[in-house]
This record gives C-alpha cells, sequence and structure tokens, in this order.
C-alpha cells in the first residue's frame, strides 16, 4: 500500500483497536471513537470503596495467565522497559459451585480436595462424575479436529455424562472463562479445550494473575504515546461510504461528517445486529447487503454486573474462602459472584461485610441491594458454531468499503485473541506496521499471532475452497513446557 500518511478511525477502545492505534499512530492520524467515559472496553477498573477503604476493582479483564496470554505479557514487558509501572500477583482460582438437585436440596461442588469432602458436595461428586471428569480431561487432550468443532452440548449428548457433572462442574469452570453463563453448551469445544489443565481443573484451585493496580495499569500506560486521540463518550451513528472511496463517520447527535481513509470497528459485531443500530445498516452504506450476509449470524447477551454488599443473594452454605461461586439455584439464570472479599485480601467481620462483584442474566432476577458501584451493562456474544463459522468467512469483507473489523467478533474470544487481532488489522492497513515482538518460529507468541493470521486473512489459495469448518486447521500455542509435562 502507498506510504503517504493516513486518517484512520477506529471505533471503540477495546483491546484490539488499542492495539491497532499503537501500531499505526506513529505513522498515520488515528482518532478512536469511545462511546463510554473511560477506555479499555471490558478491560475495565472501577474505583470503589469497600468498608472505607479506596479499592481498584477489576471486571470483565480481571485474571490472566501468562503461558496462555503470550503476547500480552510481551506487551507488558515492553511497556515496563520504557518505564511503566504495570506489576502482577498470583491468585489462586477456587471456585464453588451451588444449586439445588431435583428434589430441592440444596447441593454443590468445588474445584479443591477440601471442598469435595463436604457433605453437601459429596452427592456431586460421586464415582460417576469423577469418572466423567477424568474422562473430559483425557479426552480435552486428544480430540480430533472434527470433534473441536463439535458443541458442548452435542459432544456431551455422545458420551453420556451426568447431570452433575454437566450442571456443577463444567458449566461453572467455563464460565470462570467465557463470563457468560447462558448459552455454554452451545459453545463449540475449540474455544475451551487447550485450557485444560493449564487455566481450568476440576481437581484443583489453579493459579492466575491479577493486576495489581487493576488492568487500568496496563491500559493506560499502553494508550499513553497517543491518548490524545481518544475521544470519549462519543458514539458512533453512522458509517459509509463516500464517493472517492474515503469512509464517513457521523458521530450521535451531530450533524458533523468526519472522513477519514479507513476505519476499523473494534466492538462486537452483535451490536450492528440490533434494530436500532445504523452504524453500518443506514441508506448512505451501500456496502451494508453485502456486510450484513457476513455479520447477520452474531448475536449478544446482555447481562448486567453489579458491585455490591448483599450477603441475602449468596447461596448460605458456600465456604468463605472461594473466590469464585457459580450460583444455578434459579433455573435457567445462574448468577456468578467474586468474592472481592478473597480476591483483594479484605478484611472482614461484623463492621466489614464481604463485597461481591455479581454477574446476573440480564432484567431475570431483581439486583441486589447496597450497591457500591452503578450496575455496570455488558454485552457477550453468544459463542455457538454458527458464528465460528461466520468468524472464518469475515475476511470476505475486511477492507470493503474501508471498513476493517477486530476484537472478540474477528478473532477466537479473549484478551489475548483480541489484541493479537488488532495488531494484525494493522498490519494489513500500513503493511510496515510489522509484528513488534520477536518472530523466532519457536516464539509461542508468534506462533499465535501466525494462527490467528491466517484465520482472519487466509492466503488466497485457501479463500473460499471449503467454507466446511471441520476441515479448519487447528493449532494453538502449547504454552510452557511444564504446562505440556502436565497435559502428558
Amino acid at each position: 500500500m502507498s506510504e503517504d500518511r493516513l486518517k484512520i478511525a477506529l471505533i471503540g477502545s477495546g483491546i484490539g483497536s488499542l492495539a491497532a492505534a499503537k501500531q499505526l499512530y506513529k505513522k498515520h492520524d488515528v482518532t478512536i471513537f469511545e462511546a463510554e467515559s473511560h477506555i479499555g472496553g471490558h478491560a475495565y477498573t472501577a474505583p470503589i470503596e469497600i468498608n472505607g477503604k479506596a479499592q481498584k476493582i477489576d471486571v470483565g479483564v480481571q485474571v490472566i495467565v501468562p503461558s496462555y496470554y503470550p503476547n500480552i505479557m510481551s506487551e507488558i514487558a515492553a511497556l515496563q522497559e520504557e518505564g511503566a509501572k504495570i506489576d502482577l500477583h498470583a491468585s489462586s482460582m477456587v471456585i464453588y459451585a451451588a444449586g439445588t438437585d431435583s428434589e430441592g436440596k440444596e447441593v454443590g461442588w468445588g474445584n479443591t480436595a477440601e471442598y469435595q469432602k463436604r457433605p453437601e458436595v459429596r452427592s456431586v461428586w460421586n464415582e460417576e462424575t469423577q469418572k466423567n471428569a477424568s474422562d473430559f480431561m483425557l479426552r480435552a487432550e486428544l480430540m480430533s479436529q472434527k470433534e473441536q468443532l463439535q458443541s458442548i452440548e452435542e459432544w456431551l449428548d455422545t458420551q453420556k455424562v451426568s447431570p452433575e457433572f454437566r450442571e456443577f462442574c463444567l458449566k461453572p469452570l467455563m464460565s470462570t472463562v467465557t463470563l457468560t453463563s447462558s448459552g455454554l453448551d452451545r459453545t463449540p469445544f475449540i474455544f475451551i479445550t487447550g485450557l485444560f489443565p493449564g487455566m481450568l481443573s476440576f481437581s484443583n484451585a489453579t493459579t492466575w494473575f491479577r493486576f495489581n493496580d487493576g488492568v487500568v495499569s496496563f491500559i493506560d500506560a499502553l494508550v499513553a504515546p497517543f491518548k490524545d486521540s481518544i475521544r470519549l463518550n462519543s458514539r458512533v451513528e453512522e458509517v459509509f461510504p463516500t464517493a472517492d472511496k474515503k469512509v464517513s463517520v457521523r458521530l450521535a447527535d451531530n450533524d458533523n461528517v468526519e472522513v477519514f481513509d479507513k476505519v476499523v470497528y473494534g466492538g462486537s459485531l452483535g451490536v450492528l445486529n440490533e434494530a436500532n443500530s445504523q452504524i453500518l445498516n443506514n441508506p448512505q452504506n451501500d456496502n451494508w447487503a453485502t456486510q450484513k450476509a457476513h455479520i447477520q449470524t452474531f448475536k449478544n447477551q446482555d447481562s448486567i454486573m453489579y458491585i455490591h454488599q448483599d450477603e441475602s443473594t449468596i447461596p448460605k452454605n458456600c465456604p468463605v474462602d472461594a473466590s469464585e461461586i457459580f450460583d444455578e439455584r434459579v433455573k435457567g439464570a445462574p448468577i456468578q459472584h467474586d468474592n472481592l472479599s478473597v480476591i483483594y485480601d479484605l478484611p472482614t467481620g461484623a463492621k466489614n461485610p464481604v463485597a461481591w462483584n455479581s454477574l446476573y442474566p440480564d432484567a431475570i432476577l431483581p439486583p441486589p441491594d447496597n450497591l457500591l458501584h452503578p450496575a455496570i451493562h455488558w454485552k457477550h456474544e453468544f459463542l455457538d458454531m454458527s458464528s465460528l463459522g461466520a468468524r472464518m468467512q469475515l475476511h470476505e469483507i475486511q477492507g470493503l468499503g474501508g471498513v476493517y473489523y477486530c476484537g472478540a467478533s474477528a478473532a477466537v474470544p479473549g484478551f489475548e485473541q483480541c489484541f493479537l487481532s488488532g495488531l494484525i488489522v494493522a498490519e494489513h492497513i500500513d503493511s510496515s506496521a510489522r509484528y513488534p515482538f520477536s518472530t523466532d518460529p519457536q516464539n509461542p507468541a508468534y506462533q499465535g499471532y501466525q494462527f490467528l493470521s491466517g484465520l482472519m486473512f487466509p492466503p488466497p489459495a485457501t479463500q473460499g475452497a471449503d467454507s466446511d469448518t471441520s476441515n479448519i486447521e487447528v493449532s494453538f500455542p502449547e504454552g510452557s513446557e511444564e504446562e505440556q509435562q502436565n497435559r502428558g
């Protein structure tokens, strides 16, 4: 492409957009439009007060595992070398699931040996369930490509696992990664097979890492060189091409139109399908019919996050030291609770109530009392086979009308993959915006980049060759040597 300086708009300030902006800002004029009053998308740190003490609470992106996030860790290291203060500390992922059995009796399950001795757990963690868990771990390691492209529901049905294993063991573990309680059964196996046992385990609390000063410490350091290019409280209303092959952007409540050479959409593609969205679905965009054919598969589910101190919303028999609680007492409306007092080592007692970060299905259950922060409305995409297939074909509209896509919809969902998707789109806009870390073929970070790049922008020889997702070549970075030995 031409080396001329381009004017580039990025819609949304999630990690994908920010990664692309960092790659492009030195040679081009970038503008980031963010509808909210803060940057980072789901990488958000809520400043709150708990029992009279100021706290920074991460919501959305809360933890990372270095060997599964090699590019994020490479970026952190680069920022630290430049003087940024970004520190991490180890945190155990101790999970407890609470619910009721067919007779209405309260039962539970946890991922530690101590929890599995509890009376209400023994009825769930029985010989059959333990065998299901053992078989699942083994099969997750040996699963064929065709099996990985099945939904979890389809695979579990062929294995005839117990309802207890499905509801009280597998779903709680999966929810800690996907942050979506509904529709987990429809998730393709490809999204979770590589997470066992390094990130998820049925038999022990795995070690994850949290940011000492919140994920905001990473986001702020990342955007420092181009922070003046970010426009907060700027909701994009319409995007459409111009006659001279540029792209027009109009903000909500504003008749002024700004013209750019390229636009990068870093938000959820499910938003573009909503009835009131005119971002692409507007009369001036003559590419919408083609774009819609690729985008219409993406659907969102709404959820609400509450930071609160309402103990009445928490299952009574939950262990006090559990960091994560999966509450299935209301069928069809599971709630995920993070025990902030455990996670942030806060004092508890009569004068120091336990603080919780709870993710509720939207508008299904009444909110808790004693809120410490305004409710946070999240949108998460349903991860199912149709959206997986749509991701495989999204390259067909990348760049159409000057619009590119990065973020969770354009990649395999996850903080690491969203970050990579921004790097990849940046290089396709400007070929000189090369991968910024080591390109050693043995570098797991670079392997992840190459894999996702091939998924987002497949070589011309493979484009359109076969739209059947059963023929997709699946290959993930293998992680550390220690983790490879553990898997063996």
